[in-house]
Order: C-alpha cells, then structure tokens, then sequence
C-alpha cells in the first residue's frame, strides 16, 4: 500500500497546469443513501486511473488498474477508509460508482488516466452535488410577531429545511391570502378570527416536500419575537 506522504505528494502533482477546470465538469446529482456513477468518456488504451477529490486531505483516493487477462476484473487499489467497502468498478476500469452517498461525497472528482510513461495523462473531471430526498419531518415553520396587537400588525411564517437547503425553492399555499418572498410568508391574518391553512413547499433538484400548519394555532402557541427567542 502506498504511504499517506507518497499519496499526497501525488495529489499534487495530479492536476498540472492546463488540466480541466470544474467549469468543464461533467454535472452529477447524488441521492443521500444512493449511488453515483463516473463514467470515462477516453477511447484510448491505458496503464492505470487515478481517482482524485479536491480538497481532501489524501486526494487520490483510489487507482484502476486494468487486468492483462480480458477475463479478470479490473483491480481496485489503496482506497482509502473513507471510500472503503463503498466503491464498485466496471470490468475495463472505465466506470466507477461510489455507493452509500454522505453529503460528505459531495465535491470535484477527477480522473487522471495514464496512457504510457512518455506520454502525458488525460484527465477527466466530475462535478458530484449529493442531496437529500426531503420529507415533511425535515421542515420546519415558525411565526414570527412583529407590532401584533390586539388583531392589528404583521405575522410572518419562516420556513427552513435545516442542513438541507443546498440549491432549494421556497413556496407557500394559498399565495393568493398572504404576500410571500421564500422561505417567508408574511399576512395581517386576525388570530381571532377564522383559522387558515398554510402550506410550505420546498423544492430541491431531487424532489419536493411540504408541510402544512394551522396559523392560528402556530402563531398563538408557538410565536417567536424579534429577538428570536420563543414565547410558546
């Protein structure tokens, strides 16, 4: 197995100057728990494949090497603990998958794919965004009270997805009762009288979720105020 020093000093010398940038990178989406796919575009015939993430502290976290013998598969070598056990490889080398996706995962991948010594390598360059598939338990809706008195003033909804808003749209329902910029609703909705129902959706490239709340019943029992701290 190759020393951590030995795989650094190769990440540093795996991306020379005039290698692809990540505006030439092929785009890839990732599902939590899922799997992602590379996929080498290069006709050519080649040694071996360095797998390289950016800004990680051991870059090349795997090398293909192709078999001699066309019916062996082709060898998977010094993948490092993080990638180790999720990585799969197709029998010419020139597909790789990473299962289990962690938004950890997400990042820019390259491949440097080396054709002889006297020649240099061709690099292939993947642009991996892992998310998650929101469900309504990842969203969560608080009232915010600004001047409310005795039926007069302002309430808002605020709508967030946690750790989970990378690349989301905010929208609410009924929009046609209230004014809506987001992740916020805001209406001069009287709590005295008759209850609403609004609906916060929120879309991310992989699929949407939404939740639905009484207004009545969030903002009388759960409203928080300008300083942010909660009052239910």
């Amino acid at each position: 197995m190759i020393p951590c020093k030995a795989f650094f000093i190769l990440g540093l010398l795996a991306l020379p100057a005039g290698s692809p940038g990540e505006e030439n990178a092929e785009k890839k989406k990732g599902i939590i728990g899922q799997s992602a796919t590379f996929l080498l575009n290069t006709s050519e015939q080649f040694q071996k494949i360095y797998w390289v993430k950016e800004k990680q502290a051991i870059p090349i976290f795997v090398v293909a090497i192709p078999q001699k013998d066309p019916e062996e598969r082709c060898e998977l070598r010094d993948q490092i603990l993080e990638y180790r056990g999720r990585l799969s490889v197709s029998e010419d080398c020139k597909m790789l998958q990473i299962n289990n996706l962690s938004q950890e995962d997400s990042g820019i991948y390259h491949a440097q794919i080396r054709i002889a010594e006297d020649k240099n390598p061709i690099h292939e360059i993947f642009s991996l965004k892992v998310y998650k598939r929101l469900l309504e338990a990842d969203l969560k809706i608080v009232c915010d009270q600004k001047d409310y008195r005795g039926g007069n003033g302002t309430l808002q909804l605020n709508c967030s997805a946690g750790l989970w808003e990378d690349d989301v749209k905010f929208s609410w329902a009924p929009a046609s009762l209230s004014e809506s910029t987001g992740r916020s609703l805001v209406t001069r909705h009287n709590l005295e009288g008759n209850d609403l129902n609004f609906t916060c959706i929120v879309e991310n490239p992989v699929g949407t979720a939404s939740k639905t709340v009484s207004f009545q019943k969030i903002c009388s029992t759960g409203v928080v105020n300008n300083n942010g701290q909660d009052k239910g």
